[in-house]
């Protein structure tokens, strides 16, 4: 049996976009979108293995705080009413998710003739969650500025405060499959699909339907030359690598926006506390929205420490 807790992002938003615009009956202006904020989620997992069969449950707390701006500003002209609208809100609800593994050696017989054989393993896996409901309470505020020569003028337009509302968030299945060399080799293909038809917001006035299902297939695994070495760290390290392809559930001018991209990552063994730790290090470079109104290229760099430390569940022997 084992049991993890863990607290990491669930989305994360980020932008500010300006537009520089104008028309002959008004003078040129700057339309100006910005996001920020986002939401985490605090996970309990618990897992139970019963010879090659796996299975494990995650349960948690999703919240958070998400700000969204909709502005347009007048470059040049006093007496002109600058349009300021912004939408903040937060976020809280529940998470669960499950899934099952299956490990099959398929080199038993070598192995029981030589010990000294390297294991040669297959898993299969598979994870799902149904769809989970949110609540939020989020505030409105519509203003419109003047720039006047004695100074500023701000009206008034709308406030609406801690309105509630509630979302959907969408049900996910993936399947998986591994192949593993030892401790020095693996690969392995996933593909996972999400219901977003099923995902609705009141707060950011998102509708059930507004968005679309997708789907994500990746292909990757590690090299790790020598875990035994004690005089070559670098044999020590796992070189992760990995290709995916995946579409976006917003749909822009007709077109479903796709991702592709690569991934490189090292995980670097240390001691603490007399067990084996790591520090991972990973980079995403890709490919959004080709040929849609959104394009764009990323490189996204990670970095994470993983801790095992088994001795909490260790009784005393001395007190």
């Amino acid at each position: 049996m084992a049991m993890s807790l863990t607290l990491m992002p669930h989305s994360v938003v980020n932008y500010d976009i300006a537009v520089n615009d104008s028309t002959s009956s008004v003078s040129p202006y700057t339309h100006n979108y910005k996001g920020s904020g986002g939401s985490y989620k605090l996970m309990w997992g618990n897992s139970i293995k019963y010879k090659n069969l796996s299975f494990g449950v995650n349960l948690g707390y999703l919240y958070g705080n998400l700000k969204y701006e909709n502005n347009v500003y007048f470059n040049d002209d006093d007496f002109v009413y600058n349009n300021l609208y912004s939408n903040q809100y937060n976020i809280k609800g529940f998470l669960w998710n499950a899934g099952l593994m299956y490990f099959t050696t398929v080199n038993k017989k070598q192995i029981e003739n030589n010990k000294l054989t390297p294991a040669k393993r297959i898993s299969f896996g598979i994870h799902a969650n149904s769809t989970t409901s949110f609540s939020t309470s989020y505030n409105v505020f519509h203003t419109l500025v003047q720039n006047l020569p004695a100074g500023t003028l701000v009206d008034t337009i709308q406030i609406k405060n801690e309105i509630a509302g509630k979302g959907k968030l969408p049900g996910e299945i993936g399947l998986g499959a591994t192949y593993y060399k030892g401790e020095k080799f693996a690969i392995g293909v996933n593909y996972v699909a999400t219901f977003w038809s099923s995902y609705y917001n009141e707060a950011a006035n998102h509708s059930k339907g507004s968005l679309t299902n997708v789907s994500k297939v990746s292909l990757g695994g590690y090299i790790r030359p020598d875990y035994k070495s004690f005089d070559n760290f670098l044999k020590r390290v796992y070189y992760r690598y990995g290709v995916y392809y995946g579409t976006d559930p917003r749909i822009v001018e007709g077109k479903q926006i796709d991702t592709y991209g690569l991934t490189f990552g090292l995980g670097m063994p240390f001691v603490f506390q007399r067990k084996v730790s790591h520090i991972n290090i990973g980079l995403n470079a890709g490919i959004r929205g080709k040929d849609t109104p959104i394009s764009e290229k990323f490189v996204k760099i990670s970095f994470g420490v993983t801790f095992n430390d088994d001795e909490w569940f260790l009784k005393r022997k001395y007190n």
